[in-house]
């Protein structure tokens, strides 16, 4: 853990190897701190406030070092499941944007599409991956409501 905290960039975020941007590699250390560490770690604190500051305005998260970056279902998805794994407020704003965000973006067929946030060759080659897009706006939406439902288990 001392040498994932020590990797954490100035402003707060991580870098992700597999995918573009810093969303992804924030998110996921942000929700491996919070397993570990606590959220109360100054770097969970560092995480979860960069993840807060480059949400955009539609709710969405690109993979951007700020909120212009376009938003994608997979980067939305991480941030939300890691924003709730750091104990944010399940009715907040951020939290409630970025669920309406994912459920906007559901097709008809219930599935998301993927957007090329994937790398294959980093920087070079990217790809889209339904599936993948999927699973992780579940993973998010079921975190949410786990997080939103009374002690009988009703939401």
């Amino acid at each position: 853990m001392r040498w994932l905290i020590a990797q954490q960039r100035a402003d707060g975020s991580y870098e992700a190897l597999w995918y573009r941007g810093r969303t992804a590699g924030t998110s996921v250390v942000l929700e491996t701190l919070c397993r570990t560490v606590g959220a109360g770690h100054p770097a969970a604190v560092r995480a979860a406030a960069w993840l807060l500051r480059t949400q955009a305005d539609d709710g969405s998260w690109g993979g951007g070092e700020d909120a212009s970056a376009p938003g994608t279902v997979e980067d939305t998805a991480w941030a939300l499941y890691a924003l709730l794994a750091a104990g944010h407020d399940p009715g907040s704003r951020p939290v409630t944007s970025a669920a309406r965000h994912l459920t906007d973006a559901q097709r008809p067929d219930g599935g998301w599409a993927g957007s090329p946030v994937n790398e294959y060759i980093r920087f070079c080659y990217r790809y889209a991956d339904d599936v993948i897009a999927s699973g992780l706006a579940l993973r998010a939406l079921a975190r949410l409501r786990t997080a939103t439902a009374s002690p009988e288990g009703s939401v």
